[in-house]
């Protein structure tokens, strides 16, 4: 199906916005700010999206998808190593030091801890789904042993692609990526 002009706008939009809220934060990017990455008008902006709540939502929305997405990618592309590369990339420098192009998850769940409960709730759901997709990709456990270490697995590599930006010393950074990939993995288990 082809994309309409007032489709492209909304799409342009959304993904200028999400890259500003990962890059900013929500409370240090406006409307005006977002309408100027898209290169659209404020009034567009309010045309397609209503307010900066709707916009926020509708981006953490997009973003978790993505991350979804990415989460199938590398089990297709990548096979039994899907998750070490996964958790490799997760933490690379590139991942680290672009905000704007990295996981919704590492830049905006301190945000959306901050939202109303029905943005929570739905947040709540596409992480669950995340989880259970790279639940499927594992070897042994039960389903709830699996979902335990996965949960552990994305904690640590969001804390530790957290920390690493804190770090000046691109070195040091890479040591700790290095130490939090081995941890990571070594709780989540073989993929399959």
């Amino acid at each position: 199906m082809k994309m309409t002009r007032k489709d492209k706008t909304n799409q342009n939009i959304l993904s200028s916005a999400l890259k500003g809220f990962k890059e900013n934060g929500y409370d240090g990017i406006g409307v005006d700010m977002i309408a100027n990455m898209a290169n659209v008008t404020s009034g567009a902006f309010y045309a397609h999206f209503g307010s900066k709540e709707n916009i926020f939502k509708a981006a953490v929305i997009s973003g978790l998808d993505d991350v979804l997405s990415a989460v199938h990618n590398f089990q297709t592309n990548e096979g039994k190593n899907w998750l070490s590369a996964f958790a490799e990339f997760y933490l690379s420098e590139g991942h680290r030091t672009d905000r704007a192009n990295s996981c919704a998850l590492s830049t905006l769940t301190s945000e959306i801890a901050r939202m109303n409960p029905e943005l929570k709730n739905e947040c709540e759901q596409r992480i669950t789904e995340i989880v259970l997709a790279m639940c499927a990709g594992l070897k042994t456990g039960n389903h709830k042993k699996r979902e335990e270490r996965i949960w552990s697995f994305l904690a640590i590599l969001i804390g530790g692609i957290t920390i690493t930006r804190a770090i000046k010393d691109n070195k040091l950074a890479a040591e700790i990526s290095k130490s939090v990939i081995s941890t990571a993995l070594s709780i989540a288990g073989e993929a399959k």
